[in-house]
């Protein structure tokens, strides 16, 4: 009887969070693999994705949810920019999830993806919500641009490699967050006494898949320029344009020249903002 009690008890601390109407969250280890390619104009790279047990019994998560692991890498081209704006979850109901991301290390993950560079970051992903709701991970894409990806079961020698892999000293810093957003860094406002003068611009290429589709808006593009006047990384800080235009736009601004910024009479590297307007009815600038 007191065997039965004590197992009794157990059972009933087990259900204590379900008191409030919420299920575990499901468990597993999955993973998406997806090739982002931004031909004709821009480069490819490669997206993991990956849902690790390690991961959610390693990271601290606001409410039920999941730790989606990612990796940016191979990238080919000289035009690779990752572009997290326009990265996505979605559930088998159409909704999606964009909230939640955050670059580990000291790298930002937007910007120019150099050819022999991995870059990481931790996702947020919610569950049971009216934001996202999946009993499964398999019933999760993982999109980005136009390209999609299914989750799919790993076997044990894929997740032994993967843990490998993964950046455990820095994931073991990052706090994750169901409201940060995807945007770049803030611009720092006093990087310059002086701010860089435009000198050689570059018109944005429209691509045709946008023209076809009558896709038009407007890119801020953030380019970090050299002391020298040249940009030497360019990110999207906000856009309510498609996919394809905003390669157009970050593969132009990486074309621009400028006079170099000053600060206290010195040449300095800083952050400056180019805005793209894409229009088939005006014109594009």
């Amino acid at each position: 009887m007191r065997i039965l009690i004590l197992v009794l008890l157990a059972v009933l601390a087990g259900a204590g969070p379900r008191a409030a109407g919420a299920d575990p969250v499901p468990g597993g280890n999955h993973r998406a693999r997806l090739r982002a390619n931004d031909a004709p104009i821009g480069g490819r790279f490669t997206i993991g994705a990956y849902f690790l047990d390690a991961l959610d019994s390693t990271v601290v998560r606001p409410g039920p949810s999941r730790v989606l692991a990612l990796r940016f890498s191979r990238a080919n081209g000289k035009n690779s920019f990752v572009i997290p704006t326009d990265l996505a979850i979605r559930d088998e109901h159409g909704r999606r999830w964009r909230q939640g991301f955050v670059p580990v290390g000291e790298k930002r993950v937007a910007g120019l993806l150099p050819k022999h560079e991995s870059r990481w970051a931790l996702w947020w992903v919610p569950w049971g919500t009216d934001s996202l709701g999946w009993d499964s991970a398999e019933t999760l894409e993982l999109c980005y641009g136009s390209a999609k990806a299914r989750f799919t079961p790993l076997d044990r020698s894929e997740v032994e490699q993967v843990t490998r892999e993964i950046p455990w000293d820095a994931v073991g810093k990052v706090q994750v967050s169901g409201t940060e957003s995807l945007a770049g860094s803030v611009v720092d406002a006093a990087a310059f006494d002086e701010l860089p003068q435009v000198v050689t611009r570059r018109n944005p290429e429209y691509p045709l898949s946008a023209r076809e589709f009558d896709f038009e808006g407007t890119v801020n593009v953030a380019v970090l320029v050299s002391e020298a006047g040249e940009v030497t990384d360019a990110y999207v800080l906000q856009s309510n344009a498609a996919h394809e235009l905003n390669v157009a736009a970050l593969i132009a601004a990486m074309e621009w020249t400028f006079t170099p910024g000053r600060k206290a009479g010195r040449p300095v590297p800083g952050v400056v903002v180019i805005p793209m307007r894409f229009s088939l009815g005006g014109g594009k600038r």
